[in-house]
């Protein structure tokens, strides 16, 4: 699991908030709490924060809170679900599976309650994992998830824990009760007073733990006691821990070794477990219950392993690059070889000031003022970078059991250590301090402190290869703070911030662009819909307004046009369209019973160009063209007049003498016999208005029965009805009237009343 954070994190996941602040209220300081109101919302968290334990209601929108789980168990096996079920545990205890959730709660859970289930599963899990660490025959160096290289790692001493599987066995309790069989003597090389302090409780008095800082002390601890077990703080031998175990075999044939150190000092240290110079690897910081069952671990090895299990077998020493690395003789000479080693020869050669010193490269007067500076300019920058408390200078004693050997802190020059190494082991404490900053403060998200530490370990060190790896994490934390920067703007619409904080994460010139893309999409989308938005609120204010079709390129019309050129699936501006090709329609009636016909030909031209389908204009249409089919008739009759008056004139007959049988008096039409009747359409503006009224119509039967020469004689009210009763009568037919045998024209006249009923 990665260490990027000391408290456990919990991710609470329910559909009610005021139930997400009920169970978050029981967690202390110690846990960090995330809140979830869906599925999708809790999995985006999970990808964004490793999560320990995720606690989820059943009752979800969208996904059920097993799907959940299930999702989640996929995307991190190594975090714990637990499901809340509420009072359907027999049908949810039907399809939750073995392996994917922890555990399954049914009634009602308050927030200390649900502390309490969380506590308990985080145990577990813990002391499933401790039992793992202290079964020794089933370490696999050459595996990465083996318990040799990932260790747990907490700073308020709980434990962080994975196997690489996302499960753990069970405990094993004949491997737990072994720990503690027997007493040892301990020796612990480390300048770190809380580590010192860690392995000091682990032992809790079973043990006499020694301390040394320098290998002058180590080797006197070595030959006044019979130590078992050495634990070494990588931070003060490098990459050179071989040559310190041979070193410390020469006294101590069977001394186990332990060395706690980061994750990529593990790595390193893989080929040294393998050929047995390195026992255990404690990653750093280490709690003392991994402590205990590592030293513990040590001792048996120590008491119980056969004399082969010491017998050096040997490789070239490689560097952390996997190269062959080179080591000078040590400055002392030949020194016997102790039993169990192969040879005097390499044990002459095995570089013992190298080991903590960094060789004897001081010999050249350039590089030793280079060296001095870069102590002077390392440890000012420390000192500046951690105001002043924690330089180099050695350890103050800790507290020690009686037994523990008073030593002074002042580094003691071992007799076989060259002087100018002495030189050398303080950039390599100084660099190794600034390093571990660096490392702390990335764990912490703090890059600004982090940068500061790398750019003194840059100056001391540049090819430092620890130095390239955390530059590396910088940029991803840094990366990752833009990112997060921008999607904060996103949300509060502050789009030139987001851009701002998108070219600053492009700025620093990662590889992996992808999820520096993903987010530009997301500005964008943004910024689209705070674009669509906007017309569609000034569409709302034009047709509020009245303002359909002007002014131009300033009515609703225009911008419900332009969120379509935007987004053509938009359904609000659709419906807004439809809406304003119905007023239009509504509009054109208006005119149309005004007499404005060519006012309202155009209005439904503009509507039929929004939505041709309607059937309100379809019925406006057609009262648009019974109205001019009215003018016309109108217009007909007018002209017959004119022309009917314009032939008596010609013709210079008396008023009142019959020139044709328009002339004569008609006859009502109860005389004549009607064959076809067709009623008036009452017409829908007099309807609308609730309009009544009369129309007086004479006509002419022809001979065979039709109506011709049609006249409103009357109306009332006037030009309102007439229309629809010139319409009806031109459609009636009569039988022939005949008189004195012979067929006639014969004219007639009726009343057409028009009302509402």
């Amino acid at each position: 699991m990665p260490l990027d954070r000391y408290r456990t994190q919990v991710l609470l996941l329910h559909s009610e908030q005021s139930a997400l602040d009920s169970l978050s209220s029981g967690f202390d300081d110690r846990y960090t709490v995330h809140c979830a109101s869906s599925g999708t919302e809790a999995l985006t968290t999970l990808g964004e924060t490793p999560i320990d334990v995720i606690v989820s209601a059943q009752d979800l929108p969208g996904m059920s809170g097993i799907e959940a789980l299930r999702e989640a168990k996929k995307r991190s096996p190594e975090t714990i679900g637990i499901l809340l079920a509420g009072t359907d545990e027999k049908d949810v205890q039907a399809l939750v599976g073995d392996k994917e959730v922890f555990q399954v709660v049914t009634g009602k859970v308050t927030g200390e309650g649900l502390l309490e289930l969380v506590e308990d599963a985080t145990r577990q899990m813990r002391l499933a994992a401790l039992a793992e660490s202290a079964n020794d025959t089933a370490a696999n160096p050459d595996d990465p998830a083996d318990e040799h290289i990932v260790m747990e790692t907490s700073g308020n001493g709980s434990t962080i824990i994975s196997d690489g599987t996302g499960r753990l066995p069970a405990p094993d309790p004949e491997a737990v009760a072994a720990v503690g069989a027997q007493s040892v003597d301990v020796l612990v090389l480390t300048r770190d007073r809380e580590f010192l302090t860690t392995i000091r409780e682990s032992s809790r008095g079973m043990h006499t733990v020694h301390y040394a800082n320098t290998l002058k002390q180590a080797d006197e601890t070595i030959r006044k006691h019979t130590v078992g077990v050495a634990v070494v703080d990588a931070a003060m031998v490098g990459d050179r821990a071989e040559q310190l175990t041979r070193h410390l075999r020469r006294g101590a044939p069977r001394l186990v070794s332990v060395v706690a150190g980061r994750r990529d000092d593990g790595e390193m240290l893989m080929d040294l477990i393998n050929r047995g110079k390195v026992y255990r690897f404690l990653l750093k910081p280490v709690s003392p219950g991994r402590a205990r069952l590592a030293v513990e671990a040590s001792v048996r090895h120590h008491l119980e392993a056969p004399e082969a299990a010491f017998e050096a077998k040997e490789a070239p020493a490689k560097t952390a690059t996997g190269k062959p690395k080179r080591v000078g003789k040590a400055a002392s000479g030949p020194v016997d070889a102790p039993p169990g080693d192969p040879s005097p020869d390499s044990q002459a050669d095995d570089g013992l000031p190298d080991a903590v010193a960094g060789g004897p490269p001081f010999t050249d007067p350039k590089l030793i003022g280079i060296a001095g500076a870069a102590v002077v300019a390392v440890a000012a920058g420390l000192f500046w970078f951690l105001g002043g408390d924690d330089g180099i200078a050695p350890l103050a004693e800790p507290a020690a059991p009686a037994s523990t050997p008073s030593v002074t802190e002042a580094d003691v020059v071992p007799d076989d250590l060259p002087d100018d190494a002495i030189v050398a082991a303080e950039p390599d404490a100084v660099i190794g301090k600034a390093l571990g900053m660096a490392e702390t403060a990335l764990l912490e998200s703090r890059a600004d402190d982090a940068a500061a530490a790398l750019r003194h370990v840059a100056l001391a060190e540049p090819e430092n290869s620890r130095l390239a790896f955390l530059t590396a994490q910088l940029e991803q934390l840094r990366l990752r703070g833009h990112l997060a920067e921008a999607r904060a703007a996103i949300r509060d619409t502050r789009f030139e911030d987001a851009g701002n904080a998108l070219a600053a994460a492009r700025a620093l010139g990662v590889a992996d662009v992808s999820e520096v893309e993903l987010v530009d999409e997301e500005l964008n989308a943004a910024r689209r819909k705070q674009r669509i938005d906007e017309l569609l609120a000034l569409a709302a204010a034009r047709l509020e307004e009245g303002s359909l079709l002007n002014p131009p390129e300033d009515n609703a019309r225009h911008y419900y046009d332009l969120v379509l050129a935007n987004d053509p699936a938009d359904g609000t501006a659709r419906q807004g369209l439809n809406v304003i090709a119905g007023r239009l329609v509504l509009q054109a009636r208006s005119e149309i019973d005004n007499g404005e016909l060519d006012a309202a030909g155009g209005l439904l031209e503009d509507a039929r160009a929004i939505d041709a389908s309607g059937e309100e204009l379809a019925g406006a249409a057609a009262a648009l063209t019974a109205a001019h089919d009215a003018v016309a008739a109108r217009e007909r009759r007018a002209a017959e007049r004119r022309a009917e008056a314009e032939r008596r004139a010609a013709l210079k007959a008396e008023p009142g003498t019959p020139l044709d049988v328009r002339d004569r008096s008609p006859v009502g039409i109860s005389a004549l016999t009607r064959t076809r009747y067709v009623a008036p359409e009452y017409p829908h503006g007099a309807r609308r208005r609730s309009q009544s009224g009369w129309v007086d119509i004479a006509f002419t039967v022809a001979l065979d029965g039709s109506v011709k020469d049609i006249d409103v004689r009357a109306a009332e009210p006037a030009d309102v009805f007439d229309s629809a009763a010139v319409h009806a009568v031109e459609r009636w037919e009569f039988e022939p009237v005949t008189e004195n045998g012979v067929t006639v024209e014969k004219r007639a006249a009726v009343r057409m009343l028009f009302a509402l009923e």
